[in-house]
């Protein structure tokens, strides 16, 4: 099963990087051919990975939340966001500069590895907690672990993103 969700996580990746270069040179015209550095591709590839757990998250809510799917495919995924969270690490550690490419990411990660680094061990263990109580179907206990799971999706991002504006 992890080949699976590796293979089809790496295809969706490869089909968003794609779409998203694509989409971008379209919709400036033709002359606005947009060239993503090897930093900007970096870039990309994290946020592709955190979009893929956010998106997790959201599936998973509904079908706790609005009964939109069924067990397995809650279980489904809660293993491709555990999956997902053991690449955060590797994803981070480059410290690209972005050129092309927006991103929230606060220079403090890089300053303060070890501290986030510990953050993401402590998610990983997290996420794998979450697959393991959807896998065995307690949507009580399922529900739970997905609270622990967004806290600490939560502290990162209080600690290591820029902050949005309100309007």
């Amino acid at each position: 099963m992890k080949k699976v969700l590796t293979k089809g996580l790496t295809l969706a990746a490869a089909f968003a990087i794609g779409f998203a270069v694509m989409g971008t040179a379209h919709a400036e015209g033709p002359k606005a051919e947009v060239v993503l550095t090897a930093d900007d591709q970096k870039i990309v590839y994290r946020k592709l990975g955190y979009h893929s757990m956010r998106d997790n998250m959201k599936a998973m809510g509904m079908i706790l939340k609005a009964g939109v799917g069924d067990h397995a495919s809650l279980a489904i995924h809660a293993a491709a966001m555990a999956t997902t969270a053991k690449t955060i690490s590797t994803a981070m550690k480059p410290n690209a500069k972005s050129t092309n490419e927006k991103t929230t990411v606060l220079p403090k990660i890089w300053e303060e590895w070890d501290k986030f680094n510990a953050g993401v061990s402590n998610f990983e263990k997290l996420t794998a907690e979450l697959a393991a109580a959807a896998a065995s179907g307690d949507m009580a206990a399922t529900g739970a672990k997905m609270g622990e799971v967004g806290k600490a999706c939560k502290t990162c991002h209080e600690d290591y993103r820029v902050k949005k504006d309100k309007k």
